[in-house]
Formats: C-alpha cells, structure tokens, sequence
C-alpha cells in the first residue's frame, strides 16, 4: 500500500457519500434513512478492515488473485481499448486476438466462476486507479446496495418493522466483513438482494415491469456465473413464495389455505417417499453425481488442510458425525447436523482463537433468537409460512443452502464466509416471528 493509495482512499470514501447522497431520494424514507447511511458506513467499514485483516494478518488469499486478475483487464483499457472491452464479453478460456496476451496473464481465467468475478473487478478497477483499497471500497459500496434492496423488500411487505428489521438484516457481523470486498460473496450477496426486491415489486405491485425482469435477468445471471448454487436453492424458496401468494391472493378461507398448502405438502412428502429408492439408484449412477461426491470429498479434505498449510495454525475444522457416507441417502442424513453447523457454530467452546470468538458470539445469538422466535409462534410454523410467504422463501433457502454449506465447508472460517448469502433471509424470518403480535 502506497502513499498514492492512502491519499486517495479518503476521497473515495468521500465520493462513494456523495454518490450516496444522490440516490437517497429513490432509496429511502424519513422513517428508514438514518439506517441508510449507517449501513453504508458499517459496510465500509466492514471493507476497510477486510483489507487490514487480508494485508497484515493472513497475507494471501482468493481476494488478491481477483485483485491481479483485474488490474491485467484494467490496464487494457490505456494500451489496448478493444480488447479490454472484450475481455469484458468473453467467457472462461475464450480469446481474440486482442486479448490473448492478457488473459494468459490472469490465473483465473479457467473457471466461469472466477473469470465473471474477475471481469467486474476489472471494470471497477479502471475507476480506482487499480488500487486495492479503493476497490474493496467500491465493492462495499455494491454490496451494501443489494442489502439495502433485500431490506426494502421486507419493509415494504412490513412497513412496522421497520427499525428491528434493520438491525437485524443490515448489521450481521459476518455479512459485514465477507460480504465488503473483492470476494465473490459481495456479488451474490448484492445480486440476490436487487432479485429478491425486484421479484416481489413484480408480484406485490407490477409495476415498472420490464426494469424489474431486466434487472433480475441480470441478477440471476451473475448469481448463476459467480455462485449457481446459490441462486437455485434460492429459487426453490422463490416459486414456494409465489405460490403461497397466488394462492392468498385468490383463497381467502383461512382454513382452506392450510388445508391446501398441507396436501401439497404431504403428497410432495409422499411421492418422494414412494420412489426415493428408484431416484437415490438413478441419481446416484448418474455421472453429474459422481462429480458431485468427488467435489464434497475434495471440499472435506481440502478446507479442513489449507489454512493450516498456508499459515501454519491449526484450522478451525469441524467433523460431521453423519460423514462418510456419500451416497444420496447419506447425504440426506446429513440434513440436520449439517444445517446446525451452519447456523449455530461454532458454539463458544469451540472458539480455540478470537477470530473464531465473534463467529460463536454471533452463533450463540442466532440460536438464542431461533428459541425465543419458536417459542413467539407456539408450534404454528406451518400458519406463519402460509400466511408470511416471505418466511416461506426464507426458510427453504436458509434449510437448502444451509444444508450445502454446513456439508461441504468443513472449516469454520470457511463457513461463516460461505453462509452470508442466507443469514439476512433467516434474521428477516426470525424477526417477522418474534413481532407477530405487531402484525396481527
């Protein structure tokens, strides 16, 4: 980090307010705007010290390969505008021409995934000077700006709750810090923010309807390029939403909802009950499968090791009693413990370091929050899905993405990056319980 770079960094902060300041109007309200502008200062702050902690304490990381990567697409646009303006088009492993000196020059370049990544970092980087700091505060910026919309979307359903949804769904720890900078979690995390607003301004009040698919056509994509998993899983809770919706607007008899939503339940149950065996043999000879068993038994070893070898600590593992076994069944065994991980560790005593120490104080806070949340509704989970399609897609997110998540990261540092896509979908479901009676 240079002097040029602490210079600046003080005006980017500044424009990045300024900027801000110009959209306050189309994104706030006089009830919601003081959390708007302490959002946006916690996510930057969340950017700042992800460089510090990055630079100082580990030293190495994804996040300077992604860096590199864009300063390569970056320096394109001075020496060579049309192949910069290509490489912003191309796909992984493709190229010109014009751009094969660059992209031979980039690590990332193999894997759609990181190449998409690696593209808008680039595109950023040409309005940071390729500096790593400011880019990381760029991509805050970003980021911040999906978790407003996903927050937007929740009040708009819950206009009075509009302070404790706040609290709980812009100031996670954990989105804070690995949601801010050069990751691939800051892109999804924003990207499902603007797909979950826009998706429910097309249901709730169809309006401005060829921006909204633009933008969630545009959401999707990136998500699916970046991140697939999560927009599938994702979109399994989104069609369960809209059903349930669909389904208020036109049934009014309460009792009816139930009913209905119980039938489709239990024949869904049924029915996978019926044929699980032919779809666990089918499944499981199919060659999509067999990667997929070799892909979590890369995960299980790889991200119990890695930290371990690069630095020289012991990492911060974890064992699933149910592992091991990895056939489809097996898998699904897996279903509850993985998801516990997930949401509920590291639990205190686990914390063998103070980086491990505030994911189980945040860990402890969930799981607190998931009692007091089911002990508000008294057993009627299935009432509050029905009448909340909104915890409906929450859940089911949380459950499926959770379930990926807890099975294939086998590190706890690993984890709390991984799962921050879902942590403000479950803190909104808690939240909508807790303060049921404000609803009523």
């Amino acid at each position: 980090m240079d002097i040029w770079e602490l210079l600046l960094t003080p005006l980017y902060i500044g424009l990045i307010f300024l900027l801000a300041k110009a959209l306050e109007k189309r994104l706030t309200t006089p009830q919601n705007k003081k959390f708007y502008y302490w959002g946006l200062s916690a996510k930057l702050f969340g950017a700042f010290f992800f460089v510090m902690i990055y630079m100082f304490y580990y030293g190495f990381g994804d996040t300077f390969t992604y860096w590199r990567g864009g300063q390569v697409i970056a320096s394109a646009i001075w020496e060579n505008p049309k192949a910069f303006f290509e490489m912003l088009t191309l796909r992984a492993e493709d190229y010109t021409n014009n751009t094969f000196h660059y992209t031979g020059n980039i690590l990332y370049f193999r894997a759609q995934s990181t190449w998409t990544l690696t593209q808008i970092v680039g595109l950023v980087e040409v309005f940071t000077f390729q500096y790593y700091l400011p880019t990381n505060l760029l991509f805050g910026f970003i980021s911040f700006l999906g978790s407003w919309k996903l927050y937007q979307a929740f009040i708009d359903i819950h206009p009075k709750l509009i302070n404790q949804l706040a609290w709980g769904m812009l100031f996670i720890p954990s989105c804070i810090f690995w949601s801010s900078g050069i990751l691939k979690e800051s892109i999804t995390c924003a990207s499902i923010g603007f797909f979950t607003y826009y998706s429910f301004r097309l249901l709730y009040h169809k309006k401005n309807i060829t921006k909204s698919i633009v933008i969630c056509f545009i959401s999707f994509w990136l998500i699916k390029d970046i991140k697939s998993v999560t927009i599938y899983t994702y979109l399994i809770g989104l069609i369960a939403w809209w059903y349930l919706y669909i389904q208020g607007q036109f049934i009014k008899n309460s009792i009816l909802k139930v009913t209905l939503a119980s039938i489709l339940i239990v024949l869904i149950s049924g029915g996978i009950l019926l044929v699980q065996n032919s779809i666990i043999n089918e499944i499981q000879n199919d060659i999509a499968f067999e990667k997929i068993q070799e892909t979590v038994k890369g995960f299980h070893s790889d991200h119990g090791t890695r930290v371990k070898g690069h630095t020289g600590d012991e990492a911060s593992t974890y064992h699933l009693e149910c592992a091991g076994d990895y056939t489809l069944k097996g898998m699904i065994m897996c279903l509850p413990e993985s998801i516990n991980v997930t949401l509920f560790r590291p639990y205190l005593w686990e914390s063998s370091k103070i980086t491990l120490l505030f994911s189980a104080l945040e860990s402890s806070l969930f799981l607190l929050l998931t009692i007091f949340a089911l002990y508000k509704i008294r057993g009627k989970l299935l009432l509050y899905m029905i009448k909340y399609p909104e915890i409906t897609l929450s859940l089911i997110f949380t459950i499926m993405f959770g379930f990926i998540v807890g099975y294939t990261a086998y590190n706890f540092g690993v984890l709390t990056r991984f799962k921050t896509p879902i942590l403000p979908f479950y803190m909104g479901a808690l939240i909508i319980m807790i303060n049921n009676k404000k609803l009523a």
